[in-house]
């Protein structure tokens, strides 16, 4: 008899292959808890595994790894491998992975291929909690901190007020075998930030990228689904994940990814997290409401944004070389502080940006965003908007456009 979920096979087709997760068990690495698991198949770590290295409050969700399911569905659809979970699961979030969840990663990437998931559902007790804390992912980027901003408001309801940042090393700080000291200096500061604010500081480390890398070394093709998934260990003690948006709503959504050519579950997110979501853990998109240049004004007056803001795509080194927190030359600190400046707040982020390096060239900055806006860049026609509603002037670029082409018109006609 085939298990629920296991699709059927083929009269005379191979077995399909599966990975296999067993051996949950919590230990102790260096006096740190590690909450892991077996895992096996082909091209696998031989257990997956992670540290909570500050932050552990309660006990981990040993009993109902929902974490591991979340973890592995991606890579699982990605390599065509059945999901055989010897453990039991929430009801709720079994059922999205066997259905609506798998329906929408289908539409969202082409390479995903439909997988079998054999697991028990739970058994949920008589009463679940109400009263555990919300958390949500804190990098001192822009979403993060506006995060943390609309959530500690007076009016916000007490379930949803934070009451923990956290901060995963599950490839957003590149191959783990280079990423120990990236997220050591990231850890000081989140835990700085942390006890500066009342807050409960969660840092995890893991071996989760090593399970991606193989088969997707692009980070921000599961980003989601891999923070989330870090989250539910703490299902036992927090009522409420947020994840801090990177799309406002008119973005969301397989069209809005395509229209972006871009393959990233943060185009997602108000439509995955529900899914991802148990009947102890809710897995909410905050601020999914505001664009980008939106969250820049929520904190541009506030101090500690001021001094902390880390929006920089470059390397430590290149940081570095800068002597600030952030290179203020990638696109990012490049759109940044554009709109800081159209909204005449620049000056308030010295600490963190090059002001009188981007003032020298603050012509070419422009012209930069303005000929990407005209090329398509969602991102950049955002911050073009900001700067025609702010009325700063934007160097035309058709005249030097036209003065180009007529130049290459006369040159072809001399070579003729």
């Amino acid at each position: 008899m085939i298990g629920a979920g296991m699709p059927k096979a083929q009269h005379g087709a191979a077995p399909r292959k599966t990975i296999r997760v067993s051996d949950f068990r919590q230990s102790a690495v260096t006096g740190a808890p590690r909450l892991s698991c077996l895992l096996e198949g082909e091209g696998l770590p031989e257990r997956l595994w992670f540290d909570i290295q500050s932050g552990a409050v309660g006990p981990l969700a040993l009993t109902e790894p929902n974490w591991a399911a979340i973890a592995l569905i991606y890579p699982a659809m990605l390599t065509g491998r059945d999901l055989r979970i010897e453990a039991s699961l929430s009801p709720r979030l079994l059922s999205a992975l066997r259905g609506d969840l798998q329906d929408l990663l289908l539409a969202y990437d082409p390479r995903l291929r439909r997988i079998g998931i054999h697991a028990q559902a739970g058994i949920l007790p008589p009463e679940l909690q109400t009263t555990g804390g919300a958390a949500s992912g804190f990098s001192g980027g822009v979403d993060s901190f506006a995060t943390w901003l609309l959530y500690t408001r007076p009016d916000v309801p007490a379930a949803l007020r934070l009451t923990h940042v956290s901060l995963h090393n599950v490839g957003a700080f590149g191959p783990r075998a280079g990423a120990q000291a990236a997220f050591a200096a990231s850890a000081r500061r989140h835990a700085e930030f942390a006890a500066g604010q009342g807050l409960a500081a969660l840092q995890v480390d893991s071996n989760l990228d090593d399970l991606f890398r193989p088969i997707d070394p692009n980070f921000d093709h599961s980003h989601s689904l891999r923070n989330v998934a870090v989250a539910h260990i703490f299902a036992d003690s927090l009522q409420y994940y947020l994840c801090s948006s990177a799309y406002p709503y008119d973005q969301i959504g397989i069209a809005g990814l395509r229209a972006a050519k871009a393959l990233s579950t943060a185009y997602l997110d108000p439509l995955l997290l529900p899914l991802l979501s148990t009947e102890r853990l809710t897995v909410i998109s905050a601020g999914a409401g505001l664009t980008r240049q939106d969250k820049i004004a929520l904190l541009a007056d506030d101090p500690l944004a001021q001094r902390q803001l880390d929006v920089c795509t470059s390397s430590p080194a290149e940081r570095a070389r800068a002597g600030r927190l952030n290179c203020s030359d990638c696109k990012k600190c490049q759109r940044t502080i554009v709109t800081l400046d159209a909204l005449g707040k620049l000056d308030r982020f010295a600490a963190v940006f090059d002001v009188e390096g981007y003032r020298a060239r603050r012509r070419k900055v422009l012209s930069r965003i303005h000929r990407k806006a005209l090329s398509g860049s969602t991102t950049d026609r955002a911050v073009m908007v900001v700067l025609r509603r702010e009325g700063v002037r934007v160097p035309e670029l058709w005249p030097r456009v036209a003065a180009l082409a007529v130049r290459g018109l006369t040159l072809l006609r001399l070579r003729r």
